[in-house]
């Protein structure tokens, strides 16, 4: 659009006879299209990696490694930008990274690194795509903007939680049923026949020869030998 404005001025000027503000135009306009070619070629190369976990958990915090490097070029980027927009119901929602130089991959020190926090709100397949890369060097007056992609994923598991005062009564009385069907053990008790399954008998006391010959479930009778 300032081109454009630009370029109109320009015309406007010729026509008029304005030399002096045709010459002016044109120098912006010569000025904006080699920052934004500047700033292209300051994006050219540029690497992003992200590194998460293979397994998480929903409303937990997990560890998001950021690499971020030049590969070729002859000189280090500088003012580079990176924005990553996380899928719905991760919190932050946006990350915001400003690095005022990224360095070569033959640079010593390189690349650079930032490790940041992620929470994911729900269970289920995590995936992140890629980020936008931008800059506005060397100038400022114009920006160029690149699209950089660094898929990575993880599977968040459902989250964990406290055990309430129902949960609580159901184990106990699972406890009771346990205590139950260890006093149904054999030990000294003798065997006093067979007779149909009820619900909340041992299932190993299930025999299964009759069961197969009755068609439902028959299970074996011990009693305890008083005499």
């Amino acid at each position: 659009m300032g081109l454009l404005l630009l370029a109109g001025v320009g015309v406007w000027a010729l026509a008029q006879g304005d030399y002096l503000v045709f010459l002016l135009a044109c120098l912006i306009g010569g000025t904006l299209i080699a920052a934004r070619a500047a700033c292209a070629r300051n994006l050219k190369g540029l690497e992003v990696e992200r590194v998460l976990p293979s397994r998480g958990r929903a409303g937990a915090s997990a560890s998001l490694l950021i690499t971020i490097q030049r590969s070729g070029g002859k000189r280090d980027a500088v003012g580079v930008s990176i924005e990553d927009r996380l899928p719905r119901g991760i919190r932050p929602s946006v990350l915001r990274l400003d690095c005022p130089v990224v360095a070569r991959e033959s640079t010593p020190g390189a690349p650079t690194r930032v490790r940041t926090t992620i929470r994911p709100a729900r269970r289920g397949r995590l995936r992140l795509e890629g980020v936008l890369a931008s800059s506005r060097y060397p100038l400022g007056v114009a920006r160029s903007q690149r699209r950089l992609l660094a898929p990575v994923g993880m599977l968040v598991h459902p989250a964990e939680g406290r055990p309430t005062p129902y949960m609580r009564q159901q184990l106990r009385g699972r406890d009771t049923v346990q205590a139950t069907r260890t006093q149904y053990a054999r030990g000294d008790d003798q065997f006093h026949g067979v007779q149909e399954f009820r619900d909340g008998d041992d299932p190993r006391r299930i025999h299964w020869r009759s069961t197969a010959r009755a068609g439902t479930l028959i299970r074996t009778d011990w009693r305890r030998d008083e005499g």
